[in-house]
């Protein structure tokens, strides 16, 4: 299997370019996902759990609308990261994207503003890994 790359780092399986891949690694985990339909797209992210960021990170990684509504505990924090990151690979742009454009907020996820059409999955492995899954229609 060879994993190529797109423009903006999005990875693929060369030879089987139509179906898609998302691919992380945090600590001792790696995980990928596929998806098959074509309408579809997919992104995924791992971490593990760290003590709660300090608020430099927060800032950096969140907008101000993020942090008001979020409960500041490492788990919460991270799941929230991991949520935004697997979106950012969802939309194929990784960090190409500007991290305050893509809000992780209660009821969703919102890009630029507006309700982005996606579902998400978020869970914890061992206590010490937080895994998300970010899937919906493929963009335009």
């Amino acid at each position: 299997i060879e994993i190529s790359h797109r423009e903006k780092g999005a990875p693929f399986l060369a030879g089987f370019e139509d179906l898609k891949i998302s691919i992380s690694h945090s600590g001792q985990y790696a995980a990928a996902a596929t998806c098959t339909a074509p309408d579809r797209e997919i992104g995924l992210d791992i971490e593990k759990i760290g003590t709660l960021p300090g608020t430099s990170f927060l800032n950096m990684a969140f907008t101000g609308k993020e942090i008001d509504g979020m409960i500041q505990t490492p788990f919460e924090v991270f799941k929230r990261w991991t949520l935004k990151e697997a979106y950012l690979k969802y939309i194929k742009m990784g960090f190409n994207e500007s991290l305050h454009r893509v809000e992780i907020l209660d009821h969703g996820i919102e890009h630029h503003s507006e309700p982005a059409p996606v579902s998400c999955f978020s869970t914890t492995i061992g206590r010490e890994y937080v895994l998300s899954l970010v899937t919906g229609p493929c963009r335009p």
